[in-house]
């Protein structure tokens, strides 16, 4: 399920450069390659959670997220027309609520001491900001949208890295079998 994770989230990556590659597509001609790479990012989240829930404390932001992208991803799917109308309040919004459940994260993950816990805050910060900056300029002056919804999707990509290979880290360190440093017992 790591793999799946890490591969979903440069599948976002490579449609982020994808999309700095056609600055000039208008969105309804890629809407359908957005959506169903949302929707493979959600659907990896959602599993993630399943499996991960008994084993690791604090994936519950996992199943925020791929249910948040998810219906992102089916509303794009469906409805490219009313969804171009409003792309950049409706990614920013993505963005911003994906980045607060980033940080938040983080938080939870320092309290279980995963080293690492840092690179959640980072990227949930970074995509946080892009969110405000959508929606303190939804007309981007002088920005291609694409090019916009490409940095998105970049941000998005690199959260779900991120998480895959935390998750793959603290799956190893719980998994049966595997030999843990024996702890010092101090007076």
């Amino acid at each position: 399920m790591r793999i799946v994770t890490i591969v979903s989230g440069m599948l976002l990556v490579g449609t982020g450069i994808w999309c700095f590659a056609h600055p000039g597509a208008p969105f309804i001609t890629i809407a359908f390659l957005l959506g169903v790479a949302m929707l493979i990012s959600g659907l990896s989240n959602i599993l993630a959670y399943i499996i991960y829930r008994k084993r690791i404390t604090y994936v519950s932001w996992q199943l925020a997220e791929g249910l948040l992208t998810a219906i992102f991803a089916t509303i794009v799917l469906s409805n490219a027309i009313i969804t171009d109308g409003m792309i950049i309040l409706f990614f920013g919004m993505w963005i911003q609520f994906s980045g607060v459940l980033r940080m938040t994260a983080s938080i939870d993950i320092r309290k279980e001491a995963v080293a690492g816990w840092h690179w959640p805050l980072i990227t949930g910060a970074i995509s946080l900001l892009a969110g405000i900056y959508c929606f303190l300029n939804p007309l981007l002056a002088g920005l291609a949208l694409v090019v916009m919804i490409g940095g998105i999707f970049i941000l998005q990509g690199a959260n779900c890295v991120v998480s895959g290979l935390l998750l793959r880290r603290e799956a190893r360190k719980q998994m049966p079998g595997v030999e843990r440093e024996p702890q010092e017992d101090q007076e």
